[in-house]
């Protein structure tokens, strides 16, 4: 039986999707969280990445890091004397 949402080549037939799906192995799985692990396990050694952590939780640690200057700068051009008078004028 087909389907109307199935597709259907000239011949008839229906096309199917065959694009193969990669997953890690269970060894790959277990020597990424071995070299994650070990100091020398990260082949990118700058002293700009974080060690032991993710990708993504360096993404979050660095915006938030971010954000927290972006605040402190705003507080301090927010104390400024006479700021008020200026901006009403």
């Amino acid at each position: 039986e087909q389907t109307e949402s199935e597709a259907v080549d000239e011949d008839g037939f229906p096309v199917v999707d065959e694009t193969p799906e990669f997953e890690a192995a269970v060894e790959q799985e277990t020597q990424a969280k071995v070299d994650a692990n070990h100091p020398d396990g990260i082949a990118d050694t700058s002293t700009e990445r974080i060690h032991g952590v993710t990708l993504e939780q360096e993404e979050r640690i660095r915006a938030r890091e971010a954000e927290l200057e972006h605040i402190s700068a705003q507080a301090e051009l927010g104390t400024q004397d006479g700021r008020e008078q200026r901006t009403r004028e």
